[in-house]
């Protein structure tokens, strides 16, 4: 085959493959829009009395706790918003009060607020990872209060 015939058809190449490209991102949709939302899962072991569930990361500047519970883990368990729950770690154990909002507790007090899905566990204006000693990857314990009714 001669030079000649070998541009040509590299030339055809090259053309054909700018179109598919520019077909690929040509598309009307943005990205992430109609796309349906997911439902989490949850992955919470229920025993002794409430459910365990790993950290899954740590946030850098402040040290709260993104946690793999889900809302219906938290239910199941009798758990409601508004209200305290138990958290242990190893030989920790704290009341977490299910708020909104950081500020519905006092500071240096525990609260735990729903974030992507998932329980945030934090302390107000304090480091929450570091207090419990937790890392991500270890299992918290979630448990309700007793004597939870005020």
């Amino acid at each position: 085959m001669d030079t000649r015939s070998l541009s040509k058809i590299c030339g055809i190449i090259s053309v054909n493959l700018g179109f598919l490209i520019g077909l690929c991102s040509c598309s009307d949709t943005p990205p992430n829009e109609n796309k349906e939302e997911i439902p989490l899962v949850s992955s919470a072991e229920f025993k002794d009395g409430g459910a365990y569930g790993s950290v899954l990361s740590i946030t850098e500047e402040y040290g709260n706790i993104n946690t793999e519970f889900i809302e219906s883990d938290l239910k199941m368990l009798g758990i409601e918003p508004d209200s305290s729950f138990l958290l242990k770690y190893k030989m920790n154990v704290f009341e977490v009060h299910l708020g909104e909002n950081y500020d519905d507790v006092g500071e240096g007090d525990w609260i735990a607020i729903w974030r992507d899905g998932r329980l945030r566990i934090a302390r107000n204006l304090d480091n929450a990872a570091m207090k419990l000693g937790c890392k991500e990857g270890d299992i918290l314990f979630v448990g309700a209060k007793i004597g939870n009714e005020e």
